[in-house]
């Protein structure tokens, strides 16, 4: 999977995981493993064990904790194309001014809120105990300054051509702009949506939960900031 033009992620499946290259970082940031382990230790949830044997290695581009400007590269033993888009992702917050936000909205057709997290936990439960799956939306915010029209395009390519469940992307306000005037419209916060259905391969109780972290990291958003016309 080869992605990008100025930041450049390109990956590739072998007989015991993935080798990734990632183009496009300057030099002399400062980057260690606790930054790639936060984001990766995030995959894991309730019932679900990550695979003990994985093992990452950094070829090329970062020594002594920091980039050197060339492509840097990993060999992930045991990884995935998910996992391995999630080390991109942590180069590009490097390179993203502000803060990063992400938020799953619902989770089996339950809301995310604080009163209905121990529904969630028992429909996942329930997922896996049935060997079955559903689905979810994840939202994130974009930067005011962003160019929706790149957005679309390069957004829309990478998570359809890569990621299965994905049923529906919303930029902005979706489908509800068709009910509001140009003044609305203008007023409303840049922001993407995506849908996602059950896994067919049954691999995860709850793709949502796995694919907002694939959001977050492989897209780099910001919240969200006002503008002045």
């Amino acid at each position: 999977m080869l992605f990008g033009e100025r930041f450049r992620i390109n990956i590739t499946e072998n007989f015991d995981g993935v080798d990734l290259v990632v183009s496009g970082v300057p030099g002399g940031i400062d980057i260690t493993a606790v930054d790639f382990g936060k984001d990766l230790a995030r995959r894991e949830m309730e019932g679900v064990t990550l695979d003990p044997e994985e093992e990452i290695d950094v070829v090329s581009g970062i020594i002594d904790e920091k980039t050197t400007g060339e492509d840097i590269k990993f060999e992930y033993k045991k990884g995935d194309i998910f996992s391995a888009v999630i080390l991109a992702g942590v180069l590009a917050k490097k390179l993203v001014k502000g803060s990063i936000e992400g938020k799953t909205i619902d989770i089996g057709g339950i809301s995310t809120n604080e009163k209905n997290s121990e529904y969630i936990k028992i429909g996942i439960q329930k997922m896996i105990m049935t060997k079955d799956s559903f689905g979810g939306t994840v939202e994130c915010s974009l930067p005011a300054e962003v160019d929706m029209n790149l957005i679309k395009a390069d957004l829309s390519k990478l998570l359809f051509s890569t990621v299965l469940e994905i049923e529906a992307i919303q930029f902005g306000m979706g489908i509800k702009s068709t009910k509001v005037t140009a003044l609305t419209a203008q007023s409303y916060p840049n922001r993407v949506q995506v849908t996602f259905s059950p896994n067919k391969e049954l691999k995860y109780p709850c793709i949502a939960a796995v694919m907002d972290v694939f959001i977050e990291a492989a897209s780099a958003i910001v919240i969200a900031e006002k503008s002045i016309n």
